[in-house]
């Protein structure tokens, strides 16, 4: 369920307005290139990845200690 309102709120904050995608020349340990989402909220651009930690939709991993379930 929380997964759910997860993808809810992220589609509600990529159609609300302006969203800039910003790459950060990084990889992850796929060789994906990783990207920075930017959204315009109130008139202030905050990054998506703290707007759903912010509200408990999401949590912060560095990539480096071992998973733990957020649901």
């Amino acid at each position: 369920a929380l997964g759910r309102s997860a993808k809810a709120r992220l589609k509600e904050l990529i159609s609300s307005g302006p969203a800039r995608l910003v790459q950060t020349g990084k990889q992850d340990r796929y060789q994906r290139s990783l990207s920075t989402l930017f959204v315009t909220v109130r008139g202030k651009e905050e990054d998506v990845r703290d707007i759903l930690i912010r509200e408990k939709l999401a949590r912060a991993y560095s990539g480096k200690t071992k998973r733990q379930s957020w649901c």
